[in-house]
């Protein structure tokens, strides 16, 4: 038999025989030029019809059906076209005309549309999806059948590629990265190499999306798209670099990873990957269970930068561990230079630098909690220092006026600060830690000089009999603050906590919290008020000891800070109805 003659399937001949019935019932026996397997189908409201492929007019005769059975239902499967024998046409449809279900005809039952575009019908790959062994149909959405449609649809019921609102690069390169079917569709496309449907999907694809298209679904079928997309990751924030080195070693890599000859499509093929890695790494992040595979594959992209120069342009980079090393590294310098001299532009770049380092991939990390906390308070120092904090105008001229005045600083600001010291330090071993311990070595510092002018106006206050025009005596803060606050309103009750032993840094940690500020709401940022968590109400009168800096522990600056009363206020100055 001729291997030019149409096979037909199943769908082919059902399909056929329902628009045959619609139009004449007259004759039960049929002819379409095709080879088959033999079957049995049913039509609606006429039965079942017999469906038996023939090799040639003597197999025809031989199975025909008795002269008087004029009511059994066949559709014989001849190997030509044209007409039945003239001595048997009268018994059959149509004059006995051998029906030719067309190309078109089969390709549009085979995906259930009205219409196909010619480019569709002319496609290899409709040629690939009609070979006799295919048993596949698919679901289209839509009417018409286009060339891209029927690429998209084959891919994604043959090989789960993702097409979702059209295929895109970055899902393709996501799916190639973690499909492992590579392999099995090799092997599908070498036995239907007459069809050239594989040189066909790749000519596709290149013209729809680009040379990098063809590449990834090259790496796909070797079992390499993991690779590729390791390389996407990389090239991502080196792409964009204009430093002649690292353009080098990009082209030198595409050269070496995807043997690409020409210069500049070296470079354009790296910018596309690059384009479309951070999302197809998404596109594997929402479609492994196990993270660590996720976390394993940046670590090896990072792996593959083993030139110093290259290495530093990675610091913009998002994702990558050397990105956040050198970005550690960098907002490191800038504190180092800080607590040199601590400017206001100085203080945005830090700021700048400490945002990057929060959105970083990283910073999810709980490895690297600890670390990132460490840079946000030493920012927040950095800021301080910022302020000029020696120089405090200090109102009155009562020898007494420095320890009313920084008892309230401390309140509203100094537990801020301390509570700052202790979260920034830490060890000095690479650039980072030494600029952090920089910044709290003056921080310290200038702590020191204030506690020494609060020393001085602290004695000075006591042997002033302890004046409570600015500041409360703590045996007198009941007296003061919670007898009036419960005699405002009969409705009222008050609960008291005494938190003995516990120095400032940490209650502002506590009210911040049960406010709902969070653990870094202290500012000062240069341009933004300084957030005032507390106004000091209280002070106590065993007051008087102060140890030297514990390098260990915040700088306390009221000995026995537990039996100090605070009044807490909200940011618009309301008092809550609560004492700490």
């Amino acid at each position: 038999m001729s291997p030019d003659v149409p096979h037909l399937s199943r769908g082919d001949v059902e399909q056929s025989l329902r628009d045959l019935y619609r139009k004449q019932r007259k004759r039960h026996l049929f002819a379409y030029y095709g080879t088959g397997q033999e079957d049995l189908v049913e039509i609606p409201e006429h039965g079942r019809v017999r469906v038996v492929p023939v090799r040639s007019e003597l197999d025809l005769r031989a199975n025909m059906p008795a002269l008087g059975a004029e009511n059994e239902r066949i559709a014989f499967l001849v190997p030509w076209h044209g007409e039945i024998p003239m001595d048997l046409a009268g018994r059959f449809a149509l004059g006995g005309r051998v029906q030719r279900i067309g190309r078109e005809a089969r390709v549009r039952r085979l995906f259930g549309v009205a219409a196909a575009d010619a480019n569709a019908l002319a496609s290899p790959l409709a040629e690939y999806l009609l070979r006799p062994d295919a048993q596949a149909s698919y679901e289209l959405k839509g009417n018409r059948l286009t060339e891209d449609a029927m690429w998209e649809t084959w891919l994604h019921n043959d090989w789960k590629v993702p097409v979702e609102g059209g295929l895109a690069l970055d899902t393709l390169l996501g799916w190639a990265a973690t499909d492992g079917r590579g392999g099995s569709f090799g092997k599908a496309m070498a036995e239907a190499v007459a069809s050239g449907v594989r040189e066909a999907l790749l000519t596709y694809l290149e013209a729809r999306h680009g040379r990098v298209a063809r590449l990834i679904v090259e790496a796909w079928e070797q079992g390499t798209g993991r690779e590729v997309l390791q390389w996407a990751l990389i090239f991502e924030p080196l792409a964009r670099s204009e430093d002649a080195a690292v353009k080098m070693w990009v082209k030198q890599s595409v050269l070496t990873q995807f043997q690409i000859q020409d210069e500049a499509e070296r470079l354009a093929l790296a910018s596309a990957l690059g384009e479309v890695g951070g999302r197809a790494l998404r596109y594997v992040e929402q479609r492994v269970e196990d993270q660590a595979t996720v976390r394993n594959l940046i670590r090896d992209a990072d792996a593959r930068v083993n030139d110093s120069t290259v290495r530093a342009a990675l610091i913009e980079d998002g994702r990558l561990p050397s990105s956040w090393s050198l970005q550690l590294a960098a907002l490191g310098r800038l504190l180092a230079a800080g607590a040199e001299d601590a400017t206001v532009p100085r203080v945005r770049e830090a700021r700048d630098r400490l945002h990057k380092l929060e959105s970083h991939d990283m910073a999810r990390d709980t490895a690297q909690t600890a670390v990132l906390r460490r840079a946000s308070k030493a920012c927040q120092l950095m800021a301080w220092l910022a302020t000029d904090p020696i120089t405090y105008d200090v109102p009155g001229q009562q020898p007494f006026a420095d320890a009313e005045h920084l008892a309230s600083w401390y309140a509203e600001e100094g537990g801020f600060v301390d509570w700052a010291r202790r979260g920034a330090r830490g060890t000095a071993s690479d650039d980072f830690g030494r600029g952090v311990q920089a910044v709290v070595e003056k921080a310290d510092a200038h702590r020191d000089e204030l506690d020494r002018r609060f020393t001085r106006g602290l004695k000075a206050w006591i042997e002033s009999g302890r004046p409570s025009g600015q500041v409360v005596p703590i045996d007198q803060a009941v007296k003061r603050v919670a007898v009036p606050f419960l005699q405002e309103r009969a409705s009222r009750r008050l609960l008291v906590l005494l938190l003995d032993g516990m120095a400032w840094a940490q209650a502002v940690e506590i009210m911040l919290d049960l406010s709902g500020g969070g653990h870094d709401a202290w500012g000062p940022w240069p341009g933004t008020p300084a957030k005032r968590a507390v106004s000091v109400a209280a002070l106590s009168r065993g007051a008087r000891e102060f140890p030297d800096r514990d390098r260990g522990e915040p700088k306390r600056l009221l000995r026995g800070a537990g039996r100090t009363s605070g009044q807490a206020r909200t940011e618009d100055g309301r008092r809550p109805q609560a004492l700490a």
